[in-house]
């Protein structure tokens, strides 16, 4: 490997399951896809890393995420020259959105001469939405390097972003990307990121999911005022259990088969959120108005440390989710929420 990812994981290892093996014969319209698994050791944010390709051998190929070299190596994109015989010139890059163990590896992509790259529409500039993310949630204290470095790693700025302009096709949702006999539509899945995207053909009933169906703790980080991240998140949840989808390729954990099974897992996942809102109203159980920093500390209290007890990025992390649960709570009619004359948002309780 002679590129150097924008940010590295020193303490992780990892080991390879699978490379670019095809799906089994047991797997709905399983020609043509290879898969490539990695167990992950000491990453704070998953334990597995599953990778994506869809391939006409000796022809074309379209990736899905590159993974990071930390996380997986770059064993999964350099097979597909040495295994599939696919020339990097023929070979396409769809990202489901821009965090490390999804993007890490993207300009070693460029690099090899990925032909085209898809994207999600381009986020905000990273050093403007710090700022007002730090102002409306009362977190000004925490403003330097380890915040904004945290919020170009999960939100926007990422070399990754802005240096593949060029080369990046942004997808708003419903253009379809054709290859090996599957007709692959972008889907707009806001939730985990603003700009989260799925690929799903609709004919096949086939879903290539990215974070947006997961094992993870219930939130959605928020980093500006209405998104509405977690509704449009339950949304497009509720839409999904509606197209009696059979296959769902997830990005870190086994593959989905079946429509009982999947919606049963969608079901738990709402079921979840259901679980959030209890716990948020319950911050309000002895006042009636809250900044969102204020929201962090109190759903850190039970920590030996608090809320301040973690490093700078980790406090960004909670105070983000909370903010996007408070959101969530305010798109209910649970919540009124006014600015103070600080510009910090106060939430207020209606019940």
């Amino acid at each position: 490997m002679d590129f150097e990812p924008e940010y590295r994981w020193p303490n992780v290892s990892y080991k390879a399951i699978r490379v670019l093996e095809e799906v089994p014969e047991s797997y709905p319209f399983r020609s043509r896809i290879f898969r490539s698994s990695f167990d992950v050791s000491g990453f704070p944010f998953c334990k597995r890393i599953e990778l994506y390709c869809i391939a006409e051998p000796g022809r074309r190929a379209l990736v899905f995420d590159t993974g990071h070299p930390d996380l997986c190596g770059t064993a999964a994109l350099d097979g597909i020259e040495q295994t599939l015989h696919i020339p990097w010139s023929q070979t396409e890059v769809f990202l489901s959105h821009f965090h490390d163990d999804h993007d890490g590896n993207l300009l070693y992509c460029v690099q090899k001469g990925a032909r085209k790259l898809y994207s999600g529409p381009t986020q905000s500039d990273s050093e403007a939405l710090l700022d007002e993310f730090l102002i409306e949630s009362a977190s000004l204290d925490l403003k330097g390097e380890s915040a904004a470095s945290f919020i170009r790693l999960v939100a926007s700025g990422k070399k990754a972003q802005t240096q593949t302009q060029g080369l990046r096709c942004e997808l708003h949702g419903g253009e379809v990307l054709s290859i090996a006999g599957y007709h692959l539509e972008a889907l707009l899945t806001p939730g985990h990121t603003s700009n989260h995207l799925c690929l799903i053909d609709r004919n096949k009933k086939m879903l290539f999911a990215g974070d947006h169906i997961c094992y993870a703790p219930p939130g959605c980080m928020q980093f500006a005022i209405d998104e509405h991240l977690v509704s449009r998140y339950l949304k497009s949840l509720a839409q999904l259990k509606e197209l009696n989808l059979q296959t769902v390729y997830m990005c870190h954990h086994n593959p989905l088969l079946g429509s009982f099974e999947i919606n049963r897992f969608i079901t738990m996942l709402e079921d979840r959120y259901e679980t959030l809102v209890i716990r948020a109203r319950k911050l309000f159980t002895d006042v009636d108005t809250l900044t969102v920093r204020q929201a962090a500390i109190r759903a850190a209290a039970h920590y030996p440390n608090g809320l301040e007890g973690f490093p700078v990025s980790t406090q960004i992390n909670r105070i983000a989710t909370i903010f996007g649960t408070l959101e969530y709570l305010y798109d209910l009619g649970m919540l009124s929420r006014t600015h103070n004359d600080e510009g910090a948002l106060e939430y207020h309780r209606l019940w």
